[in-house]
């Protein structure tokens, strides 16, 4: 939803279109910078999802011990920071530090999984440019739509 309505926002501004080669142009840029808009607002509501399923895992009988351990173990696997400032989770990183997910507080977000990256990875259909340049990314094309821990 959020690349379709993208690109149609894209087309609209002032010189874009898809009938010549400088307005496809315009639309890449008005639509990379959407895009942009997209990873800076989408990860809240991948965290959320992380909350929701914390929270599922230890409804279905899952000892938070247990649950802390493995969450410690994938943080190893991706990003290896245990704690980080609130300012950049929320910016930068849709699934929470450690030691958020080990004191969890529900949010009231809507929850999507993993949005932005799903979003980037979609986002290649209309010449989105962000799929490559993000720092998560970088020289690791399988991890444009799963974690190492999917």
């Amino acid at each position: 939803m959020w690349v379709v309505v993208g690109f149609a926002l894209s087309t609209l501004l002032p010189a874009a279109g898809v009938t010549s080669v400088a307005g496809l142009t315009m639309t890449c840029l008005g639509f990379t910078l959407w895009t942009f808009l997209g990873l800076l607002t989408l990860p809240t509501l991948s965290r959320q999802a992380s909350y929701a399923i914390d929270g599922m895992v230890l409804q279905s009988g899952a000892s938070p011990q247990v649950l802390q351990q493995t969450v410690k173990a994938f943080d190893v696997l991706q990003d290896d920071e245990p704690r980080r400032s609130a300012l950049i989770e929320t910016i930068f990183h849709p699934v929470p530090s450690v030691h958020n997910r080990c004191s969890p507080t529900p949010g009231s977000a809507p929850i999507a999984w993993h949005a932005a990256r799903i979003t980037l990875f979609v986002s290649w259909a209309c010449m989105g440019m962000l799929v490559r340049a993000v720092h998560c990314n970088v020289g690791r094309p399988e991890l444009w739509v799963m974690l190492p821990t999917d």
